[in-house]
């Protein structure tokens, strides 16, 4: 087959020291691109090819680093177009406790749950394109709070904040630093939700901008309404000073579905202020100052009945001056359920938490290749809208355009490629997307298995086609 590998050009740049390995990377990740769903063996389909894939992930040459160094080099690439870059973080867990003889993994929640948890960061356009995944964290606990002595949780508190587990939201924003380093001319902005408002992130944050090297900017979901200094040295509260302004500005989007609850129309009304916030008791013994914070809070306006109201505290560095700048701290905000998406792809469309490996370094390195697998499935889904009129051959190979459309309008010949969006379609038409006017745009579940049968027609067309040629030589 000689139709592009779909991850050839986000692996294309790694360099593990050894140009066998260089180009088993990228067969590997070719054949489990193809059948995501699939185990390692499945998506291989032999034992030699199975083998050599398990060999590779286990080499010490091979590292996640390399990969994500080289998916980087082509999201920079991808960036060149864009003003603003979005990188929002999340944490998720992958259960793998039904693997019992497996002990690559530690403690989740319970001390029944065995498995690890995530970390992971995207740069994503202000359209929601994701253009990749920056980082990838992975956290694992050998021991639960619960399994302590009282003298072992006292020192669990005490450990240096880089020992905590809270520092993967530190790490992250440092990331976006770099990135921002990296394209000066570009504005970054790291995002996270409410596990990520702690002072620490604020302070280290705020040290990076005072700086006067390039740096990211930061939108936090607020949990505390903490205590703020008025103008008049009157103690007060975030959200106490937020709600005495007059409302900015309105917003209208759809909230998605979620934990059994159907997706909606919201409005909201925005109120800003930059309040200034006193930083907790046992960070005031330290010597720690109070910190200047830009605060939206954005309130629902007429909940229907029956649902819980919609109300946002967004944290920010970037100065709100007018209503204009204020929506788009909340348009940039709902980028962020992007990576939640991200996550559902990972794990139903690649079927990560069905991986079976047994060694640390082995686990790493897939992961690694599947993140950057279902990266690809959600950027599929997402350039058919942001680009709808791309001609098709500028993403697919002409086997698998070719082969789609043929397969999809039962045509024995295609002469020009179709606009990508129309290719985005048939695509998700073999994954089960009707195309009907009420059904919107294609998700990426339709997708993953789309690309999937996409792949398997493809590589049939190709074979048809290597047959005929050979008819007409040898016949």
């Amino acid at each position: 087959m000689n139709y592009m590998s779909c991850l050839e050009n986000e692996l294309k740049h790694v360099d593990f020291g050894d140009k066998r390995l260089n180009n088993r990377i990228d067969k590997v990740s070719d054949s489990l691109g193809k059948n995501p769903t699939f185990s390692i063996p499945a998506a291989c389909g032999g034992w030699k090819d199975t083998k050599a894939a398990y060999n590779l992930l286990s080499n010490p040459k091979v590292s996640s680093q390399e990969m994500f160094k080289s998916h980087l080099h082509e999201i920079i690439k991808r960036s060149e177009n864009e003003d603003i870059l979005l990188c929002p973080q999340d944490t998720t867990e992958l259960d793998y406790t039904t693997q019992k003889n497996n002990d690559t993994y530690e403690y989740l929640n319970r001390e029944t749950r065995k498995g690890l948890y995530l970390h992971t960061t995207l740069v994503v356009t202000p359209k929601r394109l994701c253009l990749g995944v920056m980082k990838m964290e992975i956290i694992k606990r050998s021991q639960l709070k619960s399994q302590m002595t009282k003298e072992e949780r006292k020192a669990h508190d005490f450990l240096p904040l880089e020992k905590k587990e809270s520092y993967r939201w530190i790490t992250s924003y440092k990331n976006a630093c770099e990135l921002a380093a990296s394209l000066p001319d570009k504005k970054v902005i790291s995002m996270g939700d409410r596990e990520c408002d702690f002072y620490d992130f604020y302070t280290i944050a705020k040290e990076s901008i005072d700086e006067g090297n390039p740096y990211a900017d930061w939108i936090v979901r607020g949990t505390w309404d903490r205590e703020t200094e008025t103008q008049d040295a009157q103690e007060s509260t975030i959200i106490k000073e937020v709600k005495a302004e007059a409302v900015i500005a309105t917003v209208e989007f759809m909230m998605p579905s979620r934990d059994g609850k159907p997706a909606r129309l919201v409005q909201q009304e925005i109120k800003v202020k930059k309040v200034k916030v006193k930083p907790p008791k046992s960070k005031e013994l330290e010597g720690a100052e109070p910190i200047f914070i830009t605060a939206v809070l954005t309130s629902e306006i007429d909940t229907p009945d029956g649902c819980d109201p919609v109300e946002w505290l967004l944290l920010t560095s970037i100065d709100v001056i007018n209503a204009e700048d204020a929506l788009n701290i909340v348009q940039w905000y709902l980028c962020r359920w992007d990576i939640e998406v991200y996550f559902k792809v990972l794990k139903s469309g690649c079927a990560i938490e069905k991986m079976q490996l047994k060694k640390a370094h082995q686990v790493e390195n897939g992961l690694s290749i599947y993140m950057i697998i279902a990266w690809r499935i959600m950027y599929l889904t997402m350039l058919g809208r942001d680009c709808p009129d791309l001609p098709a051959d500028a993403v697919f190979s002409d086997f698998e355009w070719k082969a789609v459309c043929m397969f999809t309008k039962k045509s024995k010949t295609t002469n020009s490629p179709p606009r990508l969006n129309e290719m985005i379609s048939m695509i998700a038409s073999l994954g089960g997307f009707l195309g009907r006017k009420s059904d919107g745009d294609p998700g990426v579940k339709s997708m993953w298995i789309g690309m999937q049968r996409m792949h398997d027609v493809a590589a049939m067309f190709e074979l048809c086609r290597e047959g005929e040629i050979s008819r007409k030589t040898y016949g």
